[in-house]
């Protein structure tokens, strides 16, 4: 649907996030869960998915769209079910010091955005 989107998220780091996993300098960061919980979508929580496997990593590998505007089940047939708007806080649940220790929300919300403006 919102192919646009799409089209612009496909360039950004999100999209190549479990691929920067595979090419990690850590050995086994695919079998890591504090890992696979930044480079996927939804593992761990509810309503994602519990077990890496192949079939798993393949549908929900990468940082996809409901990463980042939160469960979208049922949209767009439910008009109840919206993004949720993206901030700071969205962000530095995988974006912390740890991980991103240059992580400036507005410059990485620009390289990071799937909107076609």
């Amino acid at each position: 649907c919102h192919t646009l989107e799409m089209a612009k998220w496909s360039f950004t780091s999100h999209s190549r996030a479990w691929e920067s996993l595979i090419n990690h300098p850590i050995k086994n960061s695919t079998k890591n869960p504090e890992c696979i919980a930044c480079h996927t979508t939804g593992f761990g929580q509810t309503g994602g998915f519990g077990e890496p496997t192949t079939s798993n990593i393949r549908k929900f590998k990468a940082v996809q769209c409901e990463t980042c505007h939160g469960p979208m089940k049922g949209h767009p047939q439910d008009d109840g079910v919206h993004p949720t708007p993206i901030t700071e806080e969205t962000c530095i649940g995988c974006h912390d010091d740890a991980n991103s220790p240059d992580f400036e929300f507005s410059k990485y919300l620009r390289l990071a955005t799937c909107q076609s403006k």
